[in-house]
């Protein structure tokens, strides 16, 4: 009975050791992703300082999609939207849009999904407050997802914008 008890007990310690082992894997695997998926050289580049022509440059004003059917509008304050702090969302759409709602994720890689709570501040206008994380590597481009019923459909838009963008964008010659 003793040497059974024993075994048990072996089994039991192996058992441990592997599972720590396991999720030491799993952290760690995590932690570069995390590290590495911020990496700005995976990420195209135009002709800019660290911004691109397709992300919303809230410095010059609210950013515009234009659909078909609607157009809608999103502003941040402050307009750089930096990383760790309290970031004012504005959203404009058609006055006659339901259940509105506004997401924020990673564009390049998953941040997790920050749910923006919006309130109507005016005809067709909204508003909500946010913070998220910082990326080591200082270049982290959000995605806005909004989604929206017009109409009886349900429709989707969103803007892509650089964390801690800078207040000037000095082309590349």
């Amino acid at each position: 009975m003793e040497n059974v008890n024993k075994m048990i007990l072996r089994v039991n310690v192996v058992g441990w050791f592997k599972s720590i082992y396991m999720i030491y894997i799993v952290l760690f695997l995590v932690g570069w992703g995390v590290v590495s998926g911020c990496d700005n050289n995976s990420i195209p580049q135009t002709g800019h300082d660290n911004a691109s022509q397709t992300l919303c440059q809230f410095a010059t004003g609210q950013c515009q999609a234009q659909r078909a059917e609607f157009t809608a509008l999103l502003g941040v304050s402050p307009v750089s939207a930096p990383s760790g702090e309290p970031l004012t969302f504005t959203l404009t759409l058609p006055a006659m849009a339901k259940e509105v709602k506004l997401q924020l994720q990673g564009r390049d890689m998953f941040m997790g999904r920050i749910p923006v709570p919006l309130t109507l501040s005016g005809t067709g206008q909204y508003q909500g407050q946010a913070i998220y994380g910082a990326c080591a590597s200082g270049y982290m481009v959000w995605r806005a997802m909004v989604t929206f019923s017009l109409d009886g459909k349900p429709r989707t838009v969103w803007f892509d914008f650089l964390a801690d963008a800078p207040l000037s964008d000095k082309s590349v010659s």
